[in-house]
């Protein structure tokens, strides 16, 4: 579970860093309690549950409005079902932290075998 979540928070870090706003879960995953709040813990953000299950289909209509009418996909995306709340333990986020340098540490560890130009390169490692 926290290495999902380490691998979340590196996208997050890789894209904008880490969330200023609550983020919003949806799908199976979002049912689990223990996940949520490892979740929030590790980004130090507050994780929003929706009501709404339906998530997917709902983006996607947008996107195919927005495509039609102009419209800004983002915006009519916006719905405020908010079923639960995991708020982050900052004690826990700052532990977090450490153990995500360690995470850090190890993909900068293993990137060589990313960059191998082809999987049947690791016969001859």
């Amino acid at each position: 579970m926290e290495g999902v979540a380490f691998s979340l928070r590196h996208c997050f870090e890789a894209a904008n860093g880490l969330p200023t706003d609550p983020v919003w879960l949806t799908g199976g995953g979002a049912e689990n309690e223990l996940w949520r709040q490892i979740i929030a813990d590790v980004l130090g953000a507050p994780i929003i549950i929706s009501n709404a299950s339906d998530q997917g289909l709902w983006g996607a209509s947008c996107i195919g409005r927005a495509a039609i009418a102009g419209d800004d996909p983002c915006e009519m995306a916006k719905r405020s079902q908010a079923r639960h709340t995991n708020n982050p333990n900052m004690k826990n986020h700052a532990q977090y932290t450490q153990a995500y340098q360690r995470y850090l540490g190890i993909l900068n560890a293993i990137k060589p075998v990313w960059d191998l130009p082809n999987i049947g390169e690791f016969s001859k490692l």
